[in-house]
């Protein structure tokens, strides 16, 4: 297992969206699974033995949003660390949320984060006082 920091050093891999849904047990409130690799192109032909499977298992969350890559806007306002998996300390999504609702950057003793995946085709933000668990896997022929 890693944590999600020390994905924030991996700046050649390109991130395809898979899956996220909610899982109210074991520990598990929000579980989102994305693909990696360092060549764009094998993330568009499954199965290939490049691609990398990562499981993000959030054992709590306050929101999280996926928007098609068309829809989203770069804003240089914002600030943040990483690059395919990023985590922001200024974020325009993070302060929507103040807006809108009580949500409050410390909370109980937790520092809230927000998590980004910036895929091909979607941008994955993830607003938790938690990290992640992270399980990396290799894909293959016989594991999708």
């Amino acid at each position: 297992m890693t944590n999600f920091t020390n994905l924030l050093d991996n700046l050649k891999e390109y991130l395809s969206f898979e899956s996220i849904c909610e899982q109210p047990s074991r520990g598990v409130a929000l579980r989102i699974i994305v693909h990696g690799s360092e060549n764009e192109t094998d993330l568009l032909i499954f199965p290939h033995s490049t691609v990398k499977s990562y499981q993000l298992d959030f054992p709590s969350y306050v929101s999280y949003s996926v928007t098609f890559e068309d829809y989203t806007a770069l804003d240089e306002s914002e600030r943040y660390k990483g690059n395919a998996f990023r985590i922001y300390s200024k974020s325009n999504y993070f302060e929507f949320l103040q807006k809108t609702s009580n949500l409050q950057r410390q909370y109980n003793g937790k520092t809230c984060s927000v998590y980004a995946m910036m895929c091909i085709e979607h941008v994955v933000n993830i607003v938790s006082y938690s990290e992640p668990t992270i399980t990396i896997s290799q894909l293959g022929p016989d594991l999708r």
